[in-house]
């Protein structure tokens, strides 16, 4: 049967939203996962879950390179190797 959304629930959703697992904010409002993507959908709220990590602003470009602690061997290349009969 269904449950009326109150509007304790689309607050709790929506302070949710982006911050936790659908599975979770499911479990914590006693609702399936479809009616909570249902619910999250009505009300335009994305239920993507924001990564903690941050992440650059810009692309550092070439100055990313220079913070290599030690500088690298070059790589051989288009080695002829001989046939050991």
């Amino acid at each position: 049967m269904r449950r009326p959304w109150s509007d304790e629930d689309i607050a709790k959703l929506r302070s949710m939203a982006q911050r936790y697992p659908v599975r979770r904010i499911a479990a914590e409002l006693g609702r399936g996962v479809s009616a909570t993507i249902v619910k999250a959908h009505e009300l335009r709220l994305s239920l993507k879950v924001k990564s903690r990590a941050s992440k650059p602003t810009a692309d550092p470009g070439a100055a990313a390179f220079n913070s290599c602690p030690e500088p690298l061997e070059p790589v051989a290349r288009n080695i002829l190797v001989q046939d050991q009969d």
